[in-house]
């Protein structure tokens, strides 16, 4: 994968030559906001799914959410942006600098993808150029995001907007609930959203311990993010994987106060009443027993 910074001066090129815009040395006209879309997936189950990868070929948003037409483009490259999601966890994110806006509120963005990929670890491989990965409920237009609250663009002001997304939501087998049987998968993104610097940042080092009781990392634990007092672990406000070494970062959180669980081989902790803050890293340490 290509190097963060090396991407985004790339993608900053190409937005710029697409969006005509600019004072030619890359800075944004005084009247104008810019925004910056950064991709990241919270894994949820690594063991079945390999590789999920996209080919973004443009992104276009409007101030309405019902809004069908009159969408402006502020991303739409020469060449396919190619996306590699599960590469992007734990706070990895690929930006792409999407070019110059009016100011004002946006309420939805439309994703255009041309191809996808999906690997399993079973060794299966899908995709939509043998015709196994379907692209539904997309036209031309592309996938509908929608901005609720609205995302306001500002005069002279970069705006970062976080697009999670959730793969094995993302692609839907068929038959439904069955990787290994599918016959074939629909693409239909589902994306959370979050504007960066309304936002927080929450980092987990989640531990268990050995034979002898020594603590070590608990590699694959699952970490939920919950609304306080929240015990349902369906209904989280996001979830991701710790690594191996039980590290993991959550991004675009809403500031407030929330509880945070972490499971592993049937193993629970729990750490109540912790602070998220806009634009802040916020970190906990449990211990599952």
């Amino acid at each position: 994968m290509l190097s963060r910074s090396s991407l985004a001066l790339t993608a900053l090129a190409l937005a710029l030559t697409a969006c005509g815009g600019g004072s030619g040395d890359g800075s944004a006209p005084a009247e104008l906001g810019s925004i910056r879309f950064e991709i990241t997936d919270a894994p949820i189950d690594p063991e079945l799914i390999q590789r999920a990868v996209l080919e973004v070929d443009a992104i276009r948003v409007h101030r309405e959410a019902d809004g069908a037409d009159g969408f402006t483009t502020v991303f739409d490259a020469p060449r396919p942006l190619t996306v590699d999601l599960l590469t992007l966890r734990n706070g990895v994110t690929q930006p792409i600098e999407a070019g110059f806006l009016e100011p004002g509120l946006y309420r939805q963005a439309r994703l255009v993808v041309s191809d996808a990929l999906l690997e399993l670890t079973s060794g299966k491989s899908y995709s939509t150029r043998d015709g196994t990965i379907h692209l539904t409920s997309q036209d031309t237009s592309g996938y509908k995001i929608f901005f609720d609250p609205p995302v306001e663009v500002r005069a002279g002001v970069e705006t970062r907007v976080l697009l999670d997304f959730q793969v094995p939501k993302t692609f839907s087998p068929v038959p439904a609930n069955d990787l290994d049987s599918a016959r074939f998968f629909h693409l239909h993104p589902l994306v959370r959203f979050a504007v960066l610097q309304e936002t927080g940042e929450l980092r987990a080092v989640v531990t268990t311990t050995d034979d002898q009781g020594a603590p070590i990392p608990a590699a694959s634990a699952a970490l939920y993010v919950l609304d306080p007092g929240e015990s349902d672990l369906e209904r989280a406000v996001a979830v991701t994987l710790t690594d191996d070494a039980g590290m993991a970062a959550i991004l675009g959180l809403p500031a407030g106060t929330f509880d945070v669980v972490a499971t592993h081989q049937g193993l629970q902790a729990r750490q109540d009443g912790v602070v998220i803050a806009a634009e802040s890293v916020t970190s906990v340490s449990l211990q599952v027993q």
